[in-house]
């Protein structure tokens, strides 16, 4: 941590832990995603560790102990990603989903919110198993369970050091696609939910300051029982209860770029730094042994706001910027950095998988890394001239509030840009409103977090004086919220991009490290925007287009993702998978529909419209003339009208172009007959560019395969998505005759009672050679509409999620999660 470490020997650079920990961290993230030999990474470290020490004077020395902790932390993230004891719980699993029965001890308070079904409360906490039971014996194993427990409200709420016995359905799921990084396990309990064995299990000091945790919240509550949303986000900065913030808030902050406040991180360990330095500084201490002060009190601090990554980064760097006066060393902060992180990743090698860790770290590198560099320049010119006469009261204060809104603007551009492509990439969204935003936000959240502390302190004295600083604060929040709410009424202040490529990543930051480091940087930077501004219109000039068929349980959602932003959406599938069919379309820059085609009134079709359209605007609903008499859908057409959407009605012959040159056609139902059901009625649509046509049949079974086939109609698709989710009598021989199709997908659900896909309509593809793609076996489906070849038709389909080809042979069916639900 000491900034005068330089020893004048050529082979130690000025901060060589800002060193190992770049090598390190690079270390445990190679270990994580791929496959490494241990015996020989460990013979390799043990031999470059002795040779390091052999040639230490040597100027390639400290190379020679950066390869060796690289190879250490590989080591460390390739046992972290796959454990190697046969008692860890995702190997003591013989299949993804299991019925099975856990014992052992709740590792932390439940986060209790209240669920869809009135008069009950979910429950989401942490198991550390201890067995397994899965028919008649009970097996060791160890392991964390993240618990789903949906009961009734008021009953017995798991606590931390209690030990539980659960009974349900346990899954197992991989953290990445490649299978890398080791599995994580949730459970839902059945109906009977879990007994309660014994308490006092865990340490008593995280048991005394969770206790002081749920003290702290109902001392926030007081007097502000008529303003939910004011105590809610009291609680959420002072104490990181943000279950109890609405949707509407959230994304408020999320769309403003100002959700960092609502994350305990350095913003409120700052805080109570700077209260209890202030403290002891009153008493007089001497700042050499402030650390030993404030290691309790931050240690409690993190505790009691549920210890996440961004809190633990800024404890350990407080706690090791303000330890060096007590070792005679004179405070660094990029070293205290780099230590945090190696501390972290030591324990927790996983955490570099973890959105808060990366943000954490990201946002006070380029603190430390850009806004001296800015901020040196302006404050010399806001700096007052010693030669002039003395200033004006007014102009002093002018220039001093000047250089206060000069750093906040620079600090929050400096944190903005760095983790811009990390807010990308994993939320899809870049709000520039960020930069004035935080100009309100960070100020008023610091009188809030002070007024709430105070309350804190003296609410356990006196409740009437906790309700008198909770009414102020309940000013100070209702300002802060309606600013919120007025910078994400600007349309234009933020938008959803697709999700940028490792590439991409790789390169913005590689760029910044190269432009921090030069000394003629404005070459650099010109390059940088240049090259920028050239991906951008290659992006923009790209004609590409595909459709995606999703995984959504038993249903249908299509989505086409056309060039330019008139993306189009076919079906929504049911209720529950709207989230998923919304992180999808996030995740490729959707901020509009152009239009939102319902092509029957099946609540698995059409049940996720209304959640679509409280997200997207949409220019048009496409639907088919047929009305059905479905309670679900009069209410979906009812609200479409009154939300001003217009309403196009399609029937066969109707036909139009996307962009791309993309041609679309409906080929059913005829506008001049009548239909006794849905399915009879369902919109047939065929998208195409040259070589590639789906064929979209919606809900159409096999009355309406017959139908088509007696009409003289070209009913040709390189792309055949099955109607009824191959139902009975679907895909019938003369059908596919006709339609010839290079590939078949079907949307169905894993283990739907319905029986679907149904095994002679599987029969009759294979009998033809038909490769189908199932999305309860294969995912997600990607269609790319690809240009014409020299050797006809071609598929085009490929998998989102898994790399392997579709299998010829129906496969055991799996529960539905839909049922599950």
């Amino acid at each position: 941590m000491d900034v005068a470490m330089d020893t004048g020997r050529p082979g130690f650079p000025r901060r060589p832990l800002i060193g190992l920990a770049i090598f390190f961290l690079a270390g445990v993230g190679t270990g994580l995603f791929f496959n490494a030999p241990l015996p020989w990474l460990g013979v390799a470290a043990a031999f470059l560790a002795v040779a390091a020490v052999m040639f230490r004077q040597a100027a390639w020395g400290s190379l020679l102990t950066g390869i060796a902790v690289f190879l250490v932390g590989c080591m460390h993230g390739s046992l972290a990603a796959k454990s190697p004891s046969a008692r860890e719980l995702p190997a003591l699993m013989t299949r993804d989903r299991e019925q099975v029965e856990l014992i052992g001890m709740v590792t932390g308070d439940s986060i209790t919110t209240p669920a869809r079904r009135k008069g009950q409360v979910l429950h989401r906490f942490h198991l550390r198993v201890e067995g397994i039971r899965r028919r008649t014996c009970w097996e060791r194993a160890r392991g964390r369970v993240a618990f789903y427990w949906r009961t009734e409200a008021g009953s017995l709420e798991p606590r931390y050091g209690e030990r539980w016995i659960w009974q349900g359905v346990l899954e197992r799921r991989a953290r990445f696609e490649n299978g890398r990084g080791g599995f994580v396990c949730f459970m839902r309990p059945d109906a009977e939910g879990g007994r309660r064995l014994s308490r006092g299990h865990g340490w008593g000091f995280v048991s005394w300051c969770l206790a002081q945790r749920r003290a702290c919240f109902d001392i926030l509550g007081r007097g502000l029982e008529r303003q939910p949303d004011a105590a809610a986000l009291l609680r959420t900065l002072l104490l990181g209860y943000r279950q109890e913030l609405s949707p509407k808030l959230l994304r408020a902050f999320s769309t403003t770029g100002t959700l960092h406040i609502i994350a305990i991180s350095g913003l409120h360990v700052g805080i109570m730094v700077v209260l209890i330095t202030a403290l002891l500084k009153a008493l007089g201490r001497s700042r050499q042994h402030w650390a030993l002060y404030l290691a309790p009190a931050l240690v409690v601090y993190a505790i009691v706001t549920g210890m996440s990554a961004s809190t633990l980064r800024a404890t350990i760097m407080a706690l090791l910027f303000w330890a060096g006066p007590l070792f005679h060393r004179r405070p660094d902060g990029p070293s205290a950095l780099a230590l945090a992180a190696i501390l972290i990743l030591l324990f927790a090698p996983l955490q570099l998988t973890d959105l808060g860790f990366l943000f954490s770290f990201s946002a006070v590198a380029a603190l430390m890394m850009w806004y001296p560099l800015w901020m040196r320049p302006i404050a010399g010119r806001l700096k007052a001239d010693p030669w002039a006469p003395p200033e004006s009261r007014w102009k002093r204060r002018t220039r001093q509030a000047a250089l206060y809104v000069a750093s906040l603007l620079l600090a929050t551009s400096a944190v903005w840009i760095t983790t811009a492509p990390l807010t990308a990439r994993f939320f899809n969204l870049i709000a520039p409103l960020a930069l004035p935003g935080n100009l309100l936000v960070i100020p008023l959240s610091f009188v809030v977090l002070m007024t709430g502390i105070l309350s804190i302190l003296f609410g356990g004295l006196s409740a009437w004086l906790a309700e008198v600083f909770n009414h102020a604060n309940r000013v100070f929040i209702s300002i802060l919220l309606g600013g919120i709410e007025w910078f994400s009424s600007f349309r234009w202040g933020y938008t959803y991009v697709p999700t940028p490529p490792a590439w991409f990543m790789a390169a913005w930051f590689g760029w910044m490290a190269l432009l921090r480091m030069a000394r003629r940087r404005i070459g650099i930077a010109a390059a940088g925007v240049a090259a920028l501004a050239i991906g951008l219109g290659g992006y923009l000039r790209s004609d590409a287009a595909h459709a995606d068929v999703l995984d959504v349980g038993q249903g249908q959602a299509v989505f086409l993702n056309l060039p330019g932003s008139r993306d189009v959406l076919v079906d929504t599938g049911p209720r529950f998978s709207s989230r998923e069919v919304i992180r999808h379309l996030r995740r490729h820059g959707v901020n509009r529909l152009y239009a939102l085609v319902l092509t029957h009134g099946d609540a698995e079709h059409i049940g996720g419209a209304k959640a679509l359209m409280d997200e997207f605007p949409v220019g048009e609903v496409w639907c088919s003339p047929h009305l059905d008499r479905s309670v679900p859908y009069r209410a979906l057409m009812a609200d479409i009208r009154r939300r001003g959407i217009p309403l196009r009605i399609l029937t066969r012959g109707d036909r139009g172009l996307f962009p791309g040159g993309l041609e679309w056609e409906a080929l059913h139902p005829p506008g001049d007959r009548t239909y006794r059901r849905a399915n009879e009625a369902s919109l047939v649509l065929r998208v195409g560019r040259e070589a590639t046509a789906v064929l979209i049949m919606g809900g159409a079974d096999r009355a309406v395969e017959q139908d088509l086939l007696d009409q003289p109609l070209d009913l040709g698709a390189t792309v055949l998505l099955a109607g009824d989710h191959g139902a009975e009598g679907t895909c019938a021989t003369g059908w596919l005759a006709q339609v010839r199709p290079a590939c078949a997908v079907i949307s169905v659900g894993t283990g739907n009672i319905r029986g679907q896909p149904d095994r002679e309509m599987l029969a009759r593809l294979r009998a033809q050679s038909i490769p189908t793609w199932r999305t309860d076996e294969n995912g997600p489906i990607r269609i790319a509409f690809l240009p014409s070849t020299p050797g006809g038709k071609k598929s085009a389909c490929r998998p989102l999620v898994s790399l392997e080809p579709p299998a010829p042979a129906e496969s055991p069916q799996k529960p539905d999660r839909s049922e599950a639900d």
